[in-house]
């Protein structure tokens, strides 16, 4: 029978571990035995830096592995890779123009480059931004999506004739959709039903939610 070659694993931190493995077991025993021709260490000072050369392999091997793990457990709330989501639901806002003066309520609408999934895991939010000692942001509502088509009404809140608002779809996990949940039930809390008292802002986002369209800068007209 012809001799055959062992395949290289083709993972590097399986091979860099199987290397060291072969020496720190070499090191130990003094050899290999259990093979037709013993391989056996000749020189008894190549032993330790042998060991040692092994252990090294094992642990480099190793350490990729263990911070791989550890990164798992910071992220293992994400379904989804949020650095793609912008690209994956990209929103376009076909009305209103930018900087239209406009009473309220305001109809938008547009388009998302693809439709939200059906599980709820992801869902797409209208986000006011503004300031409140700093930059600040007010969760408006989900959007209503019809396939890759969203829509929503816009009623402001607390406004003067032609204040600016400045609103941005986001899409938004499920950490984030706690959030905004939160935000929502302690705001009305807070108010007590009455429209006239404001809503303190939110000066920090999760990291599952990911803005997906231009800002759109409006003006309220009040009549």
């Amino acid at each position: 029978m012809a001799n055959t070659i062992p395949k290289i694993p083709d993972v590097p931190w399986r091979a860099c571990l199987w290397a060291g493995l072969t020496l720190v077991v070499l090191a130990t025993t003094g050899g290999f035995f259990l093979i037709q021709t013993p391989l056996v260490i000749k020189y008894e000072f190549l032993i330790i830096p042998l060991f040692v050369l092994g252990a090294v392999l094992m642990c480099a091997a190793l350490l990729p592995v263990l911070a791989d793990y550890l990164k798992s457990l910071r992220t293992h709330g994400d379904t989804f890779d949020f650095g793609s989501i912008e690209k994956t639901y990209k929103a376009t806002i076909v009305a209103p123009k930018p900087n239209a003066i406009l009473p309220v309520p305001i109809f938008l609408s547009g388009t998302l480059k693809k439709a939200p999934p059906a599980d709820g895991s992801l869902k797409i939010w209208l986000i006011n931004h503004g300031t409140e000692n700093g930059p600040a942001c007010w969760p408006y509502t989900e959007v209503s999506c019809e396939g890759a088509k969203w829509s929503v009404n816009y009623t402001a809140r607390n406004y003067n004739d032609m204040d600016e608002r400045r609103l941005r779809l986001y899409a938004v996990g499920k950490d984030g959709q706690a959030l905004l949940q939160y935000f929502t039930t302690a705001n009305k809390h807070h108010a007590k039903g009455d429209p006239s008292v404001r809503w303190p802002g939110i000066h920090s986002l999760t990291k599952d939610m990911v803005p997906i369209s231009p800002e759109l800068r409006l003006l309220l007209k009040k009549e």
